[in-house]
């Protein structure tokens, strides 16, 4: 008689993990989802190079260079 509670035991511990399991199914397949979707939407890093230079083409210190509709800038050196 022993060894049957000891099975039923067993077995109800095999059901209740096999029941968590099928339930957080759902909740890491969302989980991945949004890990997925954060790591696509990311900043994208972009490059510009170049001088800023006047008419004269002598070159102009301290000009703001920003990308067109981004609020990020810098600013030029005494070299352009």
């Amino acid at each position: 008689m022993k060894s049957h509670k000891r099975r039923f035991s067993v077995l109800l511990t095999v059901h209740s993990i096999k029941y968590y399991l099928h339930f957080m199914r759902i909740p890491v397949f969302i989980f991945f989802l949004l890990v997925t979707l954060s790591s696509t939407a990311q900043k994208k890093t972009a490059y510009v190079s170049g001088r800023v230079i006047d008419e004269n083409e002598d070159p102009l210190e301290g000009v703001t260079v920003t990308i067109l509709g981004k609020q990020n800038g810098i600013l030029t050196s005494d070299s352009g």
